[in-house]
């Protein structure tokens, strides 16, 4: 390309959209495709990222000049990005973009992509965050999936090639895999998605006042039914901005015919959703703030309570980078502890498929770039293409899908990370998740916010220790409860104060009542409990509620702390045989004192069937006392006038608590064997299994990157060989049309090039072999001549020119020598023409 098209180097811009395609084997032909179907004034540079051999030189930047209307060129250090321009990556190098500027360096050797899409994804989403969009395209391997990552978190748009029509689907699936991607299409449909998106405003053209509020209450709607979130909570701004984007990204010019594509096509529907969800994070995301925490924490666990465990939360924790980058840091802090303190760490969030990524915890290399030195060794251990966090990591950290609007927090914690979440909500339900923070810490205890958030919003319940880094601790001089909880103190015993037809307290589905009132046909008692299978309350009969003590705020309600006094010690019995034996069990009657006086109970615990199999039915059976019975129990209630018949009592209990622990310590100590000598067995595999696949591991990179390199030679040269096939058809055309002969022979006596009618220069009936040499054609006599000049200049005994008479054949030659590919090697080149009244008789 003439350097005089080069824009002039101005000041950058970040707020030019940039579109980077990243690619691979296969990519070459959607490349084309894309950058064919933008027009010449396309509002956007383009930068092309393609995996080519670091040994070849690349023509890549020719091919696309033949098809395009925009401008091309090759990425040079320094060079602006300008709209309207193609700017392809050079082999063997990788290149960032920083400030809206290239910047290269040289690859990195071995075999890695070359150049790195991750590098380029990562390094525009710095520098354009929303004005950025990626492209990945066909190719082995999953280079680009970081990078889509990073763009995702940007507030950046990622479209893929849509696999199934991929010619090698290993990088679009990489990217899907991340659950970043807005949007999956076609190679042939990617220009005009792509133009709509740069095309489109950042900021979204609304309608005005109702009929605003009356499309977004429609989304939120939509998103619900499909969902099951309701998204009001969140920002109008917010919504807006997200629902514009996937408006551009199908091509809907406002949002009447979006809300109808909404109500239509799940998918999209979900899509809207994910988007909104932002399920992206980072390992050690704002460095700084991570180091201030860490201080904060070794001043923390240095005042600990000995023997008192460390509890933690960190809510939207999306796919778990934030929650393991405090599970390392506490775990680094207390290996040099004398008595360190159990860790536990709650990490939680709304997206399912963010938390099942997050539970794997496995990450691909590029995403540790931030880890602190030695951290990677100690806490992730190589698995495949990426790293996995090592068991005792993970151990200490427990993923759940949690609501944070509206299911009960966790509480008694030390510490709590809820990062760059607040800024999507509305000030309402701000205030109300930070009265949920103050709630859920203990006295002191840390709370850590996103760099754009505060707590203003809950004046008076924090107080600041790092207002740079946005590192609050609990002021434990205020001692409010929840607003957001105000109404639901006692909420589980509404329902024993409704009337009869609303007896039960809804803590389960519909399903489990049906289940547990099958259970309780051939019973007449109508005082009973469900506990799930961690003796967790689900479902509370109204008559059951003397039995039961209301807890002091909303929580989690396990059988055994609700309980009334007196009653926990033998039902503890009773629910380990139920589930041992599976079968109904009956305990021994306990006498205790309820609210209205003494009662002797008879607890009952039934296994229920079919889906709630691992669910139990409480039921228990009260008498009444007689009252000098009751007043001989009020008696022996006092330490000092406990009789023989109460001490028998307890004997007995005893007795069969120790029975069971005994049947349980067996049992355990059986399970504990087998469990050792299978862990040992598969330890064993382990270790030959990650030997063998290290090696696979090693040997399948340097195949995959030979690969890489081979296909993309291979569509190059495919592409020249098309280039050949035209040129080759030309010249025949000419030759067709041209009188003279042109030779070109090199000085190994190959001829390269022999154009025009041949027949002329060879004995009658002679033809030529494709193997013959130029000495043994079959030449007429009268060319000896020329034969021997064209030896002379051959063998550089003589140079210069030459111009020939051949009168025998009435013919003229002109003869030079010419370089061929090195100075090293000669050729020459012939033009043998004969004079026009010969032409006609080639005799």
């Amino acid at each position: 390309m003439p350097e005089s098209k080069k824009p002039a180097k101005t000041g950058a811009d970040t707020k030019v959209p940039v579109v980077a395609i990243g690619a691979s084997a296969g990519g070459l032909e959607p490349i084309t495709q894309i950058v064919a179907g933008l027009d010449a004034s396309f509002p956007a540079a383009v930068v092309v990222a393609l995996h080519l051999s670091p040994h070849h030189e690349s023509r890549l930047a020719n091919i696309l000049e033949h098809d395009v209307q925009l401008q091309v060129d090759t990425v040079r250090n320094g060079d602006v990005l300008q709209p309207g321009w193609v700017y392809v990556v050079p082999p063997n190098r990788n290149v960032e973009i920083v400030d809206g500027a290239f910047v290269t360096s040289p690859a990195a050797k071995g075999p890695y992509p070359k150049p790195s899409v991750d590098l380029l994804f990562r390094s525009l989403a710095a520098s354009h965050a929303e004005y950025a969009i990626g492209v990945v395209l066909s190719g082995t391997g999953s280079d680009g999936a970081a990078g889509v990552r990073a763009l995702k978190l940007a507030g950046g748009v990622t479209i893929v090639q849509d696999p199934e029509t991929a010619t090698y689907d290993g990088m679009p699936l990489a990217a899907v895999g991340t659950d970043c991607v807005d949007l999956v299409a076609d190679a042939a449909k990617l220009a005009e998605v792509i133009t709509s998106v740069v095309s489109s405003p950042i900021e979204p053209q609304l309608p005005a006042g109702s009929q605003r509020e009356r499309q977004l209450r429609q989304i939120i709607d939509c998103l619900k039914a499909v969902r099951g979130v309701d998204f009001s909570y969140t920002k109008p701004s917010t919504l807006y901005r997200r629902i514009a984007r996937r408006c551009s990204l199908n091509a809907d010019q406002d949002l009447a015919p979006y809300i109808e594509r909404l109500q239509q096509d799940p998918d999209e529907a979900r899509a809207l959703a994910n988007s909104i969800l932002i399920s992206v994070t980072a390992f050690f995301r704002d460095k700084e703030v991570w180091l201030a925490v860490r201080e904060e924490l070794k001043k923390q666990l240095a005042a600990h309570p000995t023997g008192q465990p460390f509890r933690a939360w960190v809510p939207a924790c999306a796919t778990g980078e934030e929650a393991y980058t405090l599970a390392m840091i506490l775990l680094d802090l207390t290996q040099s502890m004398d008595s360190p303190p159990s860790i536990t760490i709650f990490a939680t969030d709304l997206a399912e498929h963010a938390v099942e990524i997050a539970r794997t915890g496995i990450y691909t290399s590029d995403s540790l770039a931030n880890l602190p030195a030695g951290y990677r060794d100690r806490f992730l251990a190589q698995s495949g293409d990426g790293y996995r966090v090592r068991s005792r990591v993970r151990q200490i950290t427990v993923f759940s899908v949690h609501n944070l609007i509206s299911d009960p927090p966790f509480s008694k914690l030390d510490f709590v990370s809820c990062r760059n979440f607040l800024i999507y909500l509305k000030n309402d339900y701000q205030r109300a998740i930070l009265e949920l923070m103050h709630y859920a810490l203990k006295p002191r205890g840390m709370l850590v916010l996103g760099s754009t958030e505060s707590t203003s919003t809950a004046e008076g319940r924090f107080v600041a220790i790092s207002e740079t880094h946005r590192i609050y601790r609990r002021d434990q001089t205020v001692e409010r409860f929840p607003s957001r909880f105000k109404s639901q103190i006692d909420a589980p015993f509404r329902a024993a104060q409704t009337p009869a037809r609303r007896a039960g307290m809804a803590l389960a589905p519909e399903s489990l009542q049906t289940a547990a009132q099958i259970a309780l046909a051939n019973y007449a008692t109508p005082r009973w409990v469900v506990v799930d299978e961690h003796d967790i309350v689900k479902f509370i009969s109204a008559e059951a509620r003397a039995l039961i003590r209301a807890p002091t705020g909303p929580a989690i309600m396990r059988i055994h702390d609700v309980l009334a006094n007196g009653l926990d010690l033998e039902l503890r019995g009773v629910l380990y045989r139920a589930r041992r034996e599976r079968k109904p069990v009956t305990g021994s009657r306990v006498n205790c004192q309820l609210a209205d006086g003494w009662r002797s109970v008879t607890p009952h615990a039934i296994p229920l069937d079919g889906e709630f199999e691992r669910s139990l039915l409480l039921m228990f059976e009260l008498r009444e006392m007689r009252s000098a019975e009751a007043e001989r129990r009020v008696q022996e209630s006092l330490p000092d006038s406990m009789d023989s018949d109460y001490v028998r009592a307890l004997e007995s209990r005893v007795e069969i608590l120790r029975q069971d622990m005994q049947s349980m310590a067996e049992e355990l100590e059986t399970s504990n064997e087998e469990l050792q000598s299978q862990s040992e067995e598969l330890q064993s595999s382990n270790e030959e299994l990650q030997s063998m696949n290290e090696q696979l591991l090693t040997s399948n990179e340097e195949l995959q990157s030979s690969n890489e390199e081979l296909i993309t030679v291979n569509e190059e040269l495919r592409q020249r060989g098309g280039e050949m096939d035209v040129l080759t058809a030309s010249w025949d055309a000419v030759g067709s049309y041209v009188d003279d002969v042109i030779i070109v022979v090199d000085a190994a006596a190959r001829v390269r090039l022999l154009m025009g009618p041949e027949e002329r220069l060879y004995a009658e009936g002679a033809v030529r072999q494709s193997s013959d040499r130029f000495w043994s054609l079959p030449w007429r006599s009268g060319f000896m001549p020329m034969l021997s000049a064209v030896r002379k200049r051959l063998e550089r005994e003589e140079d210069g020119p030459l111009h020939l008479r051949l009168e025998d054949e009435q013919a003229e030659c002109d003869l030079r020598a010419i370089d061929w590919s090195s100075p090293d090697i000669r050729a020459v080149v012939l033009r043998i023409r004969w004079a026009r009244a010969s032409i006609s008789d080639p005799g």
